[in-house]
């Protein structure tokens, strides 16, 4: 019995091939929540709920503070780093004239500039 495959294992997965019919024709299962919640929802609703999700967060409900935070600034990204903090390598910047240097230089500032005038 040992040799018999299980009908869901990886080894029974073939690609999709090109003009084939598709093995998902309804697509992915559409969301029904989203869309009822915008329907009935009122304005008037929305407010109460964001002034009892504040006094949640002010009252010290950290997930509370944490969903508002995500809404307002959007979720952090999580960055990872190898090696000791604050350890970087070496760049050579030996290839680059220092006309190169200048102008990547221009451009930073230039980014930085915008960022400091969006904030």
């Amino acid at each position: 019995m040992k040799d018999r495959m299980h009908p869901h294992s990886l080894a029974n997965l073939r690609p999709f091939k090109r003009g084939q019919p598709s093995p998902n024709p309804g697509g992915r299962p559409k969301d029904v929540l989203t869309p009822a919640l915008r329907r009935m929802l009122t304005v008037e609703d929305a407010e109460k709920l964001a002034m009892s999700l504040i006094a949640r967060a002010k009252a010290g409900d950290v997930k509370a503070a944490t969903l508002i935070w995500d809404r307002l600034e959007g979720k952090a990204v999580a960055r990872s780093e190898s090696g000791e903090p604050g350890a970087f390598e070496d760049v050579d910047l030996s290839e680059f004239t220092t006309e190169d240097l200048k102008g990547m230089l221009r451009i930073l500032k230039t980014e930085n500039d915008k960022d400091k005038e969006g904030q």
